[in-house]
């Protein structure tokens, strides 16, 4: 198998959810061997996106690593109030899911998280929420505080998020990455390796900006990088290779990086 595009029956979220697993298409050992990524979809996006978008099977065969791409709607990656339970289907029943179907790794030191903006929220959130079960994470143009989020860019969405944190909205605090990174070094320096990137003209700058050098003050295994760009595809792109570089190694030079289009949309 090089690439599964379908649907899976989640008894966690009581339907068949779309997934999309893609794995190098030159790799004679068994998949259990390879790292496993988790690539977390945004707001206006679904699974297919990242898969459409991104060069996904060239990082696939450079690095023989596997993304699994899974659909969670616009829900911010919440066991929601008025909905359905993503947190818990993203961090414990898809795992298994891809292990039962697939045959991939269930092992902490070969499990990543990734995503963009929503994405890099629900990324974030999986990592700090349980960083046992996570080697890494990185984090793209990130939601980095769902309170502004919601007061600020998400307001014409308010009642998609009482939907999500509750009439009140009261399931916030917990929910938010600052609370939840406080908590998560409280019970001890964890040895998962963060990862952020933001664009210098991105609309959640500042947020990004906040966010880093809070993380950063907490001792984790932390890096932050920034660049000229804006909430785009061409800025996520370049992130996602910047990203395998900074956990996997710079590309060997025999096998020299593809020429593709990059996607402005």
């Amino acid at each position: 198998m090089a690439t599964f595009t379908g649907t899976v029956l989640s008894n966690t979220l009581n339907m068949n959810t779309s997934l999309t697993v893609l794995t190098p298409k030159r790799f004679e050992g068994n998949l259990c061997e390879l790292p496993v990524v988790y690539l977390l979809h945004g707001l206006s996006e679904n699974n297919s996106d990242w898969h459409d978008k991104a060069p996904l099977t060239t990082l696939c065969d450079l690095y023989k690593i596997i993304f699994v791409l899974p659909q969670v709607e616009r829900s911010f990656y919440t066991d929601m109030e008025f909905g359905l339970d993503y947190f818990t289907y993203i961090t414990q029943e898809l795992p298994l899911l891809c292990n039962k179907y697939f045959g991939l790794s269930l092992e902490p030191q070969k499990s990543y998280v990734f995503g963009m903006s929503m994405g890099g929220y629900g990324a974030l959130k999986c990592a700090l929420s349980l960083p046992e079960r996570y080697a890494g994470c990185c984090a793209f143009s990130s939601v980095c505080d769902v309170a502004e989020w919601v007061n600020g860019f998400g307001k014409p969405y308010y009642k998609e998020y009482q939907a999500i944190w509750g009439m009140q909205l009261e399931h916030l605090a917990e929910n938010c990455l600052y609370n939840i990174s406080d908590k998560c070094v409280k019970a001890g320096i964890p040895k998962t390796k963060f990862y952020m990137t933001c664009g210098t003209e991105d609309f959640l700058y500042e947020g990004n900006v906040k966010l880093q050098k809070h993380l950063a003050s907490l001792g984790l295994d932390f890096t932050y990088e920034e660049w000229s760009g804006a909430h785009e595809w061409r800025f996520w792109i370049k992130s996602l290779f910047k990203a395998c570089e900074h956990l996997w190694g710079e590309i060997p030079p025999h096998k020299p990086l593809p020429v593709f289009q990059l996607n402005k949309s």
